[in-house]
């Protein structure tokens, strides 16, 4: 007999939902209180199970990527088209994010541009922290399918057809911030920079005219890895890369700055 927390009462482990995050393999909750407990959850919270996640139905900004006009809609363009969700049943509208806790302020800035109800959560997962924010939107997932964040984007994602030339840095730097990265070669007192994203050969190609584009600097073509291709670039044209990526002083993660890292180096 188990008995639940809930209601008090001791019944047999058939009344209970099986479930491995338990010690004794079952939910603590009987499956009458449980299923009570999450009718009072929807009720409470304006929740509801979307693509099989909790997404929020409360205040979205459904029409906010209906155009991409300035520097922080390209810049979380970028980011959920290296780190977000969307979900691949016609029937349903997930969208989502997940990163870091250390970088939660990503998730705070789409809380504040896209979603200002939706409630973030925080998870832990083979040892370390995540902050998630999910919801749901059937113009939002369309207009990012538009923008080619599309399902299963780690094979098909594609550069924005309809993206202006003068945002391309803050769209860049957006991706760069999830699925990009700097790291510092010490020679001596000094350092030399690496930097590289990953991504689709197609869309890194795209990466790589754009940079060209607006800075000048050649990088070599994608070079395959498992699952994925590497675009990458060092030394003084990687400095050039950075700012250029980095003309807002407000937009990007300072652990992914290049003027910052050097500095917290020398220290």
């Amino acid at each position: 007999m188990k008995r639940c927390p809930r209601c008090g009462v001791a019944k047999p482990p058939a009344d209970f939902y099986r479930n491995k995050g338990w010690k004794d393999g079952y939910h603590p909750y009987c499956k009458v209180c449980l299923l009570a407990y999450q009718a009072e959850r929807w009720r409470t919270f304006g929740v509801r199970k979307t693509a099989r996640r909790w997404a929020s139905t409360g205040d979205i900004r459904h029409d906010y990527f209906a155009r991409i006009d300035t520097p922080t809609k390209a810049y979380l363009l970028g980011l959920l088209a290296a780190d977000g969700t969307v979900s691949s049943r016609a029937e349903w509208n997930h969208i989502g994010l997940e990163v870091q806790m250390r970088d939660r302020a990503l998730i705070e800035l789409v809380n504040h541009e896209i979603a200002p109800d939706v409630q973030a959560r925080a998870r832990d997962r083979n040892g370390k922290s995540y902050c998630i924010i999910t919801f749901s939107s059937a113009r939002l997932k369309q207009d990012l399918c538009r923008h080619g964040v599309v399902p299963r984007k780690t094979q098909f994602l594609t550069w924005p057809q309809d993206l202006p030339i003068g945002l391309e840095w803050a769209y860049v730097l957006g991706y760069f911030d999830g699925d990009g990265s700097f790291t510092l070669d010490p020679r001596g007192e000094r350092t030399y920079p690496h930097w590289c994203v990953l991504g689709t050969v197609g869309f890194l190609t795209s990466v790589k005219l754009a940079v060209f584009r607006h800075t000048g600097i050649q990088c070599r073509e994608p070079l395959p890895r498992i699952g994925c291709y590497l675009l990458a670039k060092s030394g003084a044209g990687a400095r050039v890369i950075d700012a250029w990526m980095h003309q807002h002083p407000n937009l990007g993660l300072d652990r992914k700055r290049l003027s910052l890292m050097e500095i917290a180096f020398r220290r």
